[in-house]
């Protein structure tokens, strides 16, 4: 069954390829498992718990965050104890008063916060878990995308008294291992999920094609293409390609995958590491990369130099009506999308004149980059004029 459409002739699930799937069994993850449902259990001494789950994109932390707590309330339900988990995108609720109206729909589906202001929104949360006799786990996915000032906001109407249910966990989800927010009254524990061996990347892709598409449809050969594509332990990356090439296979009514249905899927796909640092990008340092697209494409060599990226970023900002940064700032912001890998950067060698710096993307394709640099630029609001010039 592929998602309510008709019988695929490619996927026996298609589900199995999506960021929502639990499977069965947690390969290579067993161990992080059980040491999170112990972190989770001790909650019910009363003690207040900060288990941060860190590691590179697409290793499977919101995965072990799901079916961890998905066991623990399961055992408590068992035992005759109410309890939930509540898992909110930081990506989606940057605030304190989204934050908690994620959290006050999972207790009453049919609520509005719609203008309420926080501390309503709050005693609300607070008297529903109340009243439902309800202990529950909040659960912040992509947390490195939450402001230290609003987590610290949040942490603290739990810390303080303002919801007073007992008993209750927290599980951040991030790629930082830096958690250190509110040590003193929350316990922190961190739980690192360590990048896949190529071993286990190649073990895991091989689960999911036998419950994903039908048999004999994925040639080895694909397989094996598939499981060295992107970076090493990025997962989520390298079935979310699965999926795009046997929705592709399907548009061509194809019997099998092919290398080609993958190259093309590929030609669109843009890396799980980008797509989680797009929406945590300072303003300028979004400007700048979007510059950096800009160049590289201008330039049809694969790469720009750092002088004609600033000339580009000082025109989009003159576009925008902002004003720009200065080289130094500039090239620390180039220095942080380094350090976040989303681009790379050489000094200039033979065949170019004197000594810079040249700038190209992490391995990301170019166009699939800008269509989501330029989403994210629609998505703040920065500028209406801008979308006649994103071409």
């Amino acid at each position: 069954m592929t998602l309510g459409r008709k019988q695929s002739t490619i996927f026996l699930d298609e589900l199995v390829l999506s960021g929502d799937y639990l499977p069965p069994r947690l390969l290579y993850r067993e161990n992080e498992l059980t040491r999170l449902l112990d972190s989770l259990s001790e909650s019910l001494s009363g003690e207040k718990k900060l288990v941060a789950l860190f590691g590179l994109s697409g290793v499977g932390k919101s995965t072990l965050a799901k079916a961890a707590c998905r066991l623990f309330s399961i055992g408590l339900r068992r035992n005759r104890l109410n309890n939930g988990f509540v898992h909110i995108s930081c990506y989606s609720a940057r605030t304190v008063n989204a934050l908690f109206s994620q959290i006050l729909k999972f207790l009453s589906p049919y609520s509005t916060t719609k203008g309420l202001p926080t501390e309503q929104i709050v005693k609300s949360v607070d008297s529903k878990a109340i009243e439902q006799n309800l202990s529950f786990t909040v659960v912040l996915d992509d947390f490195h995308a939450l402001k230290s000032d609003v987590a610290s906001d949040f942490f603290a109407h739990f810390t303080t008294g303002k919801v007073r249910l007992r008993p209750f966990n927290f599980v951040v989800i991030s790629h930082e291992k830096n958690i250190t927010l509110h040590k003193k009254r929350l316990k922190l524990e961190l739980i690192e999920c360590a990048p896949y061996t190529a071993e286990q990347v190649a073990q895991i892709i091989a689960d999911r094609v036998e419950r994903a598409f039908n048999k004999g449809v994925v040639p080895q050969e694909v397989v094996e293409r598939v499981t060295k594509l992107g970076k090493e332990g990025d997962i989520r990356f390298k079935l979310e390609l699965l999926r795009r090439a046997g929705r592709i296979a399907e548009q061509k009514k194809a019997d099998s995958l092919t290398l080609e249905h993958i190259e093309e899927a590929l030609a669109n796909m843009v890396d799980s590491h980008i797509l989680e640092h797009l929406p945590t990008l300072e303003e300028h340092e979004l400007l700048l990369l979007y510059s950096i697209c800009r160049s590289i494409r201008s330039s049809k060599q694969g790469f720009a130099i750092i002088g004609e990226v600033e000339r580009e970023y000082a025109e989009v900002c003159s576009r925008l009506s902002i004003q720009p940064r200065k080289h130094t700032q500039v090239w620390e912001y180039l220095q942080k999308l380094k350090k976040l890998e989303i681009v790379l950067t050489r000094i200039s060698g033979k065949g170019q004149r004197g000594k810079t710096t040249v700038i190209s993307l992490n391995g990301a394709s170019l166009d699939s980059t800008i269509t989501e640099v330029i989403k994210e630029i629609r998505r703040r609001g920065l500028s209406r004029s801008e979308r006649s010039n994103t071409s």
